[in-house]
C-alpha cells in the first residue's frame, strides 16, 4: 500500500515529526513517502500515484490536502496536529500518530463534503465553513494577536469572539437558500459543512459532513445575548442557534471580511454577491470496526430530511 504523507512540521509546536510519521506508517506495513506542506513541490507531489494521502497537521493543512484531491479516487487519512482540529473532531478522528496509523488499513471510509465559495474575486474550496460577521473578523485579526497554542489558543479565540458579538451591528444580506428569501437582519451568517469550526466552537451539531448538504446558521440580534453567554462555557450546553439545511445559498457581502475556512478576504469596496454550493465528495479513513465502505456516516440518519431548526 503506497502512502503519500502531507506534513506541517510546525503544527502542534513541531512535537511531531518526520521520523514519527514514517515509523508509524512502517508499523503499520505501509511504504510511505514524505513531504513538507512548507516547502516547495508539495502540489506536485500530490499528484503521484497512491494509495493513500495521509494528512498531519492542523485545520488549515488539512483542508487545502482534502481540496487537493477533490476528483480523485483517494481516500485521506488525518492525524491532528492543530489547536482545535475541527475536521478531525467532526469527523471522529482522535489520537496519536501510532494509533491512527493502525486505523489505515482497518478503518472504513466516510464521506466528506468539499465546498465551493465564488464571487466577484473569485472562488475557492472549503471544508469547514463560510461566513460574514464576527467570527470572520477575528480571523482578519488572529496575525496582530499573540500566539498561543492547545487550550490557551481556544480559549482566546472564544473571549475574542465574544467580544466581537457584543459590537457587532445587524446587516441585511439578502439571504436566498436554495433561491428561497430568508428575511431578517443578521449580526453573523455561517454556511457549515462540517460541526465544528473557528475555535473548537460545535456551531451546528446536526451537521452532516458527508451527507450533500450544507447548513446555514444565523445569529440575529435579538440571539445576540444568548450566544454571548454560551460562549462563556461552550462545552457544558448546544448552541442556542437556529440552522437551515440547504444546498445553494446566496448572500449580499457589503461589509467586513469574508472568512473562507481560515483564510478571509478583505471587506469589498462596494457589495458583492456570494453563492456558496458543494463541489464535490472525497473520502476519508476514520477508526472503526467497521464493515468497510458505508458510504454513508453515523450522523446522517439524525439528519433526516429537509430542514430543520436547532436550539
Amino acid at each position: 500500500m503506497r502512502v503519500t504523507i502531507m506534513h506541517n512540521p510546525s503544527a502542534g509546536k513541531g512535537q511531531v515529526k518526520k521520523r514519527d510519521l514514517l515509523a508509524a506508517c512502517k508499523l503499520a506495513g505501509l511504504s510511505a513517502s514524505y513531504y513538507s506542506t512548507k516547502t516547495g513541490g508539495w502540489k506536485k507531489a500530490l499528484r503521484k500515484r497512491a494509495d493513500l494521502v495521509v494528512v498531519a497537521g492542523g485545520d488549515g493543512t488539512v483542508s487545502k490536502i482534502a481540496c487537493q484531491l477533490l476528483g480523485r479516487d483517494v481516500p485521506l487519512a488525518i492525524v491532528p496536529l492543530g489547536n482545535a482540529n475541527n475536521i478531525a473532531r467532526s469527523v471522529g478522528i482522535a489520537g496519536t500518530v501510532h494509533e491512527l496509523a493502525e486505523s489505515w488499513t482497518h478503518g472504513h471510509k466516510r464521506p466528506l463534503d468539499i465546498g465551493l465559495a465564488f464571487g466577484a474575486w473569485g472562488s475557492r474550496k472549503f471544508v469547514e465553513a463560510v461566513g460574514v460577521g464576527p467570527l470572520a473578523s477575528i480571523i482578519e485579526n488572529d496575525e496582530e494577536s499573540d500566539k498561543k497554542h492547545g487550550a490557551d489558543n481556544l480559549r482566546q479565540g472564544r473571549k475574542e469572539l465574544r467580544q466581537a458579538f457584543k459590537k457587532a451591528e445587524p446587516l441585511d444580506y439578502r439571504l436566498t437558500l436554495d433561491g428561497k428569501p430568508v428575511t431578517a437582519k443578521f449580526v453573523a451568517v455561517e454556511i457549515a459543512n462540517i460541526p465544528y469550526t473557528g475555535p473548537g466552537l460545535e456551531l451546528a451539531p446536526k451537521s452532516d459532513p458527508g451527507n450533500g448538504a450544507l447548513n446555514v446558521v444565523c445569529v440575529r440580534a435579538a440571539d445576540r445575548d444568548k450566544v454571548v453567554a454560551w460562549l462563556e462555557a461552550p462545552h457544558e450546553k448546544r448552541a442556542p442557534l437556529r440552522t437551515k439545511l440547504g444546498h445553494k445559498v446566496s448572500f449580499r457581502w457589503q461589509r467586513g471580511p469574508l472568512r473562507i475556512d481560515d483564510g478571509v478576504i478583505p471587506a469589498p469596496k462596494d457589495p458583492e454577491q456570494v453563492t456558496v454550493e458543494l463541489a464535490g465528495t472525497i473520502n476519508v479513513i476514520v477508526p472503526g470496526k467497521g464493515d468497510g465502505d458505508t458510504g454513508k456516516s453515523n450522523t446522517s440518519k439524525a439528519n433526516g430530511k429537509g430542514s430543520k431548526a436547532h436550539g
